[in-house]
């Protein structure tokens, strides 16, 4: 299968309410459609020990300001110059149906850069809810066939591509900031 047939499977699959296991930024990555009740039920069951931390995967400034509309500029700024995978974590949101009592209205959105998360939301326009798949060793990657099997079984697709292993890079940087829009780096 070339790579715009799989993007194409994900994608549909999403669609249909799946759990899918696919990479993103940082590693692999469990995710479903932000707009599916039913596929966030799922997903959270089996994240339900709240072993990761959830994200919000989002492919463009304007698709973060659907969820977050008062963005400071100066986050904005950093977000359209950053290269490196970047998670900004929010307080104090309204209550968004996606939100669970546990999140306490916080929530981390990244803007992907990996061409085949962003591929996958922009043909669809929609947000990814997912939980990122840290191996043992956060600055290791991981290819599919090192992510233990209790997850796999638990998705109801694993994109189709056997043989990726994602560049070795860190985690990404993770910040919150103030209402005066300074920045707190949360994880360098």
């Amino acid at each position: 299968m070339n790579h715009d047939t799989i993007i194409n499977d994900c994608a549909a699959r999403l669609m249909n309410g799946n759990v899918i296991l696919f990479p993103s930024d940082t590693n692999w990555s469990i995710g479903c459609f932000l707009n599916n009740y039913e596929a966030i039920k799922k997903f959270r069951s089996i994240n339900k020990n709240k072993a990761f931390d959830e994200v919000l995967l989002v492919n463009s400034i304007d698709m973060l300001k659907k969820y977050i509309p008062q963005i400071h500029p100066r986050v904005e700024t950093l977000l359209s110059y950053n290269k490196r995978p970047l998670t900004i974590l929010y307080d104090n949101l309204p209550k968004l149906p996606f939100i669970d009592d546990y999140q306490q209205n916080k929530l981390a959105i990244r803007l992907v850069h990996n061409s085949f998360c962003l591929n996958l939301i922009n043909q669809t326009d929609t947000p990814i809810l997912s939980i990122d798949l840290i191996h043992t060793n956060p600055y290791k990657s991981i290819s599919k066939k090192d992510i233990p099997n209790n997850l796999t079984s638990q998705v109801d697709y694993v994109c189709n591509l056997e043989n990726m292993i994602l560049k070795e890079q860190k985690p990404s940087v993770m910040v919150s900031f103030d209402q005066e829009g300074d920045l707190h780096i949360l994880r360098p």
